[in-house]
């Protein structure tokens, strides 16, 4: 009699979780700091996240692989500074509005989701998909009521990205920082001590030319950021005239020097030359010109009389 044996195999099923990728944390890349450039000590600066000196940065967070029914998730946290500050005891404030800031998948503004900094960013991550968040960041500076020194003003935004994966459960961290700048210059200043006299001219001559660096040239005074360069311009011929309408012409010729003491030594200055003002940044500096010129040939047939003018001069950032 024959036995049967009947073999039952059994196989057995399992799922095998596979880990999420380990040591691959978020990177933050700062391409450059928030800069509200230089204004005067009493002007509000607002710069849109879109404008070029807006804070901007990328957070790159690799492809997770996951288990099975995980999730993940990105936190990005970004402190940042209510006020600015100079010299250690100045402070510009700082404010923030709902759209500061704005964040996008490319490095593009079309179809970009603005926010208000202090919430920060929330996003869900999906499985072996990497994620670039590129984020700007704007504000606006104050001087909060008051006339602020001149300085350079600082302050730091701090960003943390924050990966969490639920299953198996593990977190990753980048943080950096940003830095925050303002430039508070002093508002320019002219002043005058003097005026040029040609004395009396025979109608049909050239009057003879008075010199900037002679002891009769008017003294112009300019005051501003120590340090900063400014632009003069001014018009390379100027009508005089008397009561009548009739009329001469001035060529003036302006010659400079960032020292009261300079006249003798100074040299001359063009019509939309740059000059520097003495001192450094948090003083206020100088810069001082001398006037001279000359009268252009006077016809013969040119009326007797007084003529004056006025010679102005343009001085700016």
């Amino acid at each position: 009699m024959k036995k049967l044996f009947q073999i039952i195999v059994l196989l057995a099923m399992a799922t095998i979780e596979v880990p999420a990728l380990r040591a691959q944390s978020p990177t933050i890349t700062v391409f450059q700091g928030l800069t509200f450039g230089m204004s005067l000590g009493n002007t509000t600066n607002t710069v849109a996240p879109t404008d070029p000196t807006a804070a901007a940065f990328l957070i790159q967070v690799p492809g997770y692989t996951m288990s099975k029914y995980a999730y993940a998730s990105i936190n990005v946290s970004i402190t940042l500074p209510y006020s600015l500050t100079a010299g250690g005891s100045h402070t510009m404030n700082v404010s923030y509005s709902t759209n500061s800031a704005c964040w996008n998948t490319t490095n593009s503004f079309s179809g970009i989701t603005y926010f208000g900094p202090s919430s920060g960013i929330y996003q869900h991550i999906y499985a072996n998909t990497p994620l670039n968040l590129y984020v700007w960041i704007g504000g606006t500076a104050a001087p909060g009521g008051s006339w602020l020194p001149s300085g350079n003003y600082t302050g730091t935004i701090s960003v943390t990205a924050k990966v969490s994966v639920s299953k198996p459960k593990a977190s990753y961290t980048a943080s950096q920082t940003i830095p925050v700048t303002a430039s508070v210059i002093q508002g320019l200043s002219l002043s005058e001590t003097g005026s040029l006299d040609f004395g009396q001219i025979i109608a049909g001559t050239t009057p003879a030319a008075i010199s900037a660096q002679s002891g009769s040239a008017p003294e112009l005074t300019a005051a501003g950021s120590g340090g900063k360069s400014m632009t003069v311009s001014y018009a390379s011929s100027i009508p005089i005239s008397d009561m009548y309408g009739n009329t001469i012409t001035f060529l003036p010729s302006l010659y400079g020097s960032s020292l009261s003491t300079g006249q003798a030594g100074a040299t001359a200055v063009a019509s939309q030359t740059a000059v520097t003002l003495s001192g450094t940044s948090g003083q206020t500096g100088y810069y001082y010109f001398w006037l001279g010129g000359s009268i252009a040939p006077v016809p013969a047939s040119q009326p007797a009389g007084a003529y004056s003018g006025t010679f102005t001069v343009t001085v700016n950032y």
